[in-house]
């Protein structure tokens, strides 16, 4: 039972770990020299967030997956249609990168959109 407490801590905190590097990274892109440490904490937290719903999605896809001679097929044997969930379990490595960056994005633009020093 450690063991799998020891392997389950590890990639959660790995996940955290990345999802808060894909926030950093978001956050001085978008930024720039207008990055405080509250606008960057922010994002770290919206990365880890973001690449959390992005693992999650992917497990989702995958624990449904149905499987004919070791090919993934888009609908079961009983009728279900599982295009959409063969594709989320496909991008396995994308889709929670791009989860993590959108959810930063809509922040940023909604800040911008607010700010009183905005001329536009």
């Amino acid at each position: 039972m450690q063991t799998f407490n020891a392997i389950a801590l590890y990639l959660l905190l790995k996940s955290v770990l990345i999802g808060a590097g894909i926030g950093a990274a978001g956050s001085a892109l978008l930024y720039r020299s207008r990055l405080t440490p509250g606008t960057w904490l922010k994002s770290i937290a919206l990365g880890i967030v973001g690449y959390q719903v992005g693992l999650y999605l992917v497990a989702r896809g995958e624990s449904h997956s149905y499987y004919v001679n070791g090919v993934r097929m888009d609908r079961a044997e009983s009728g279900e249609n599982l295009w959409l969930r063969n594709r989320l379990a496909e991008h396995e490595v994308l889709l929670p990168i791009i989860i993590a960056l959108t959810a930063i994005l809509v922040v940023y633009i909604l800040r911008k959109r607010h700010s009183p020093t905005s001329l536009l």
